[in-house]
């Protein structure tokens, strides 16, 4: 909702870019970049498009709460079960 809003209200895109994502993006930019160094994470070019990259990932497949521009996760996957 926010993110709807902010679209026309210039307040809100500030108050969603700098109170909520920018420190969101600052603790896990930090967190990638510790567990790189202590070599539980591969290391990445850029530790901070890495960052934002997993965020916005995130909110893409974030389950469907009936909003009309999010669509429900299929019901059975897309490819056929693997038998052994």
């Amino acid at each position: 909702m926010l993110e709807r809003s902010a679209r026309e209200l210039p307040e809100m895109a500030d108050l969603l870019n700098a109170g909520i994502r920018a420190p969101v993006l600052g603790a896990l930019t930090e967190y990638l970049a510790a567990r790189a160094e202590a070599g539980t994470l591969r290391r990445t070019p850029d530790t901070a498009a890495t960052a934002r990259l997993v965020l916005e990932d995130a909110d893409m497949v974030r389950p469907a709460t009936g909003s009309p521009t999010r669509t429900a996760p299929p019901s059975r996957p897309a490819w056929p079960r693997i038998r052994r």
